[in-house]
């Protein structure tokens, strides 16, 4: 019954990562059309359907993000001024009605709330919006790799060929990495690809300071340092399709991301200006990296 179960689910999960599954089978399509269409060798087909992808899926989601994140920023002084009053109304409401401090807490709190989302709705910057952008770079990210895993003749959680086999990925690479169907010889593209990751994960939190990040904050940051490092035996074992694209992917969030963070990009994608952002992020960022990093340093020297 068990061997039964585990077969069930490992069949169940193939069929989901082959191309049987429809977001596997249109990024599969895809990148064989751009392949076919244009004639390109593979080391550029790949970088380019990236590039086209993210532009026109992702792109516009996160300049949609950054608008709800400015509008949520140009509502916290109003925030800030309700959460005063109405804990003015609550102190009020607990000495007439006599309630306990427990009490008072969670009036003052579910209050606050119901007024919160009350401004969000107004201005149509619900928090829950800035998250759109990485439920769909996920899925995608998820979608081509699989296509390019099951390009190379290999079924997920099996060595078995799927008889969607490319073996131009063979005689299409680059430099080091000649043969796309085969792992990195050098390892040269997993430790570019997590050296670009934590380069992208360290800038975006280095641009605010440290203590005015939340604990959520802090966890995702190490969280990401972990991932950073595990997925690099993971590449080393994938086929160097599989890398370079997840290089192609991760230069592009660094692009893009360090182009939204220019006064330039705001005024381009017009942006509405927010008393937090500022003129020079990455003499920001620089400065305070030096800060950071020199205290931890420093708290090293001094145990």
């Amino acid at each position: 019954m068990y061997c039964q179960s585990r077969d069930y689910w490992r069949d169940t999960i193939s069929g989901w990562c082959s191309l049987e599954s429809t977001p596997i089978k249109l990024a599969h399509d895809v990148v064989v059309g751009v392949h076919e269409t244009l004639g390109l060798p593979w080391y550029v087909t790949i970088p380019l359907t990236t590039f086209m992808l993210r532009a026109t899926l992702t792109l516009p989601l996160a300049v949609y993000s950054l608008h709800v994140q400015s509008r949520i920023m140009k509502l916290q002084p109003e925030i800030k001024k309700l959460a005063t009053e109405l804990q003015m109304e609550v102190s009020i409401a607990k000495q007439r009605f006599k309630w306990e401090d427990r009490m008072a807490k969670a009036m003052f709190i579910s209050n606050l709330k119901r007024h919160v989302n009350e401004l969000y709705v107004r201005d149509n910057c619900h928090p829950m919006k800035t998250k759109v952008m990485p439920y769909t770079q996920i899925p995608l990210w998820i979608s081509l790799s699989f296509a390019l895993r099951n390009m190379t003749g290999i079924q997920p959680f099996s060595m078995k060929e799927s008889g969607v086999t490319y073996p131009s990925l063979g005689e299409e690479g680059a430099l080091w990495f000649s043969n796309l169907l085969l792992p990195d010889p050098l390892i040269i593209l997993p430790l570019m690809m997590a050296l670009v990751n934590t380069a992208n994960t360290e800038m975006m939190f280095l641009r605010r300071k440290s203590e005015n990040q939340s604990i959520i904050d802090k966890a995702f940051l190490y969280g990401m340092r972990i991932f950073n490092v595990l997925i690099i035996p993971v590449g080393m074992l994938m086929p160097s399709c599989m890398t370079y694209y997840w290089l192609c992917s991760s230069l592009f969030s660094l692009l893009q991301n360090s182009w939204m963070m220019t006064p330039n990009a705001r005024k381009v994608l017009r942006l509405p200006i927010v008393g937090s952002e500022s003129n020079t992020p990455f003499k920001d960022i620089w400065q305070n990296a030096k800060t950071r990093y020199s205290l931890k340093s420093k708290e090293k020297v001094d145990k």
